[in-house]
């Protein structure tokens, strides 16, 4: 009995490394690979992706699959603003009714990519802009009043609430180009004006006004698919899945499912909210698409607004920079690693609007040059580098952001930086 009980802990301990010896082999087969940290850090990520309470209007989340309020808030002049960047923006309005003016001031502007630059790579950057003599010596304050979601004129009309208000700073970063083609053309399909902010993140916050039968029902399927994202994540890091190749697919392939209903939950929810405030008659929710080009009116839009914000800067004596940002869905601007094509292309492929739409920003970009901007190409800043950078289709790793960093401060004309400078921002 004894002896039969051995054998078959032997045969299946044979079978699990053969299945195991297998999967690796099929994975290295198909250019895959697998690697334990990765695996894990895909569901951690997963599971912080799908922290929106609410389609659009994310939740801060204090700790793993817990969260609280909304971040969100209307905004008269951008449509919506996160609560932080509100208040960093009273902060600033503050220094300079104040009479302020000993320190060298930074107005960082963008989305969600500029967002997560403000961390790491623009302290970078903004330490060799102090190598450079640049800043005269002075203590730099940095404002990061990058959004989630914004996209031209969202940026335009932010500078110009700023200057209204008498702000004047030394230095205004622009960091965008994705959201523009992405988000206007979702929107026009959606028969949204495409210059109008994200149906997202401002169509999700105006509905959110009034709460109904239908709202409070898709709220709940949001939920529950976010829920069980974060149970099922827990359970597979708590039980060390990924230790495995043949456990470790079998867990993001499970995950992915799971995330695939939250979003197709948070779509459904975005599209009721659309069709209510349709029904409504909303300002810019009743726009004509017949022989309307999402793309082309985005590209537009991007680039005269980026021109008056030069000219608003010009005017005053700040320096304005204007970087077109990269994103892998930028045709050949990156040898994506597996790990980059599955987190950021996956089943969808690369987006028809982001494909079509980025060589005309360059274009564009090239135009902004010749009209004297500052307007400078950051679209191939990872093309030579073979490790994995994105972590979805736009945002990239802390080690992304120190390289994207050192790329546009050789464009500024500024030393190079070391890599390791701390952040001298007070206010990011």
């Amino acid at each position: 009995m004894r002896r039969r009980l051995l054998l078959g802990l032997i045969s299946l301990l044979g079978a699990m490394a053969l299945a195991e010896g297998a999967t690796r082999l099929w994975l290295n087969m198909e250019g895959r690979g697998y690697e334990r940290a990765a695996a894990e850090r895909a569901i951690r990520s997963t599971m912080e992706a799908v922290s929106g309470l609410t389609a659009g209007v994310m939740a801060e989340a204090n700790a793993p699959g817990k969260s609280h309020g909304p971040q969100y808030e209307l905004q008269p002049y951008s449509g919506y603003v996160h609560r932080t960047v509100a208040v960093r923006t009273a902060k600033i309005v503050e220094r300079f009714r104040s009479g302020q003016k000993d320190a060298y001031v930074v107005v960082s502007q963008g989305g969600s990519v500029a967002a997560g630059f403000q961390g790491k790579g623009l302290g970078i950057l903004l330490k060799s802009l102090e190598n450079s003599g640049a800043t005269g010596g002075r203590e730099v304050r940095v404002f990061g009043l990058s959004v989630p979601g914004y996209k031209q004129p969202q940026q335009l009309t932010q500078l110009a609430y700023l200057l209204s208000q008498g702000c004047h700073p030394d230095l205004v970063l622009n960091l965008d180009g994705l959201n523009e083609l992405r988000i206007s053309s979702g929107n026009l399909g959606s028969g949204v004006e495409p210059s109008f902010p994200s149906r997202g993140q401002w169509g999700s916050l105006l509905a959110g006004q009034e709460i109904d039968g239908a709202e409070l029902d898709g709220l709940l399927r949001v939920h529950q698919a976010q829920q069980k994202v974060w149970e099922l994540g827990n359970r597979l890091l708590e039980r060390g899945d990924c230790a495995s190749a043949l456990t470790g697919t079998l867990a993001l392939s499970r995950v992915a499912r799971y995330q695939d209903k939250w979003a197709r939950a948070q779509a459904e929810l975005i599209d009721s909210r659309t069709q209510r405030l349709k029904g409504a008659g909303a300002v810019g929710y009743t726009a004509s698409t017949a022989g309307r080009d999402a793309v082309l009116e985005a590209v537009a839009c991007w680039k005269r607004s980026s021109l008056a914000m030069h000219q608003l800067c010009e005017a005053r004596g700040i320096r304005y920079v204007h970087v077109l940002q990269p994103t892998l869905h930028d045709e050949g601007s990156k040898v994506m690693t597996e790990e980059e094509r599955r987190v950021g292309i996956d089943e969808e492929g690369l987006h028809p609007a982001v494909v079509r739409g980025y060589p005309l920003l360059r274009e564009a970009l090239r135009e902004l040059r010749e009209a004297g901007v500052e307007a400078l190409d950051a679209c191939d800043t990872f093309k030579e580098v073979p490790q994995t950078i994105y972590v979805d289709s736009c945002h990239v790793t802390q080690e992304g952001n120190r390289i994207l960093a050192g790329n546009i401060a050789r464009m500024m004309g500024l030393p190079e930086p070391s890599g390791n400078d701390s952040d001298p921002t007070q206010d990011k």
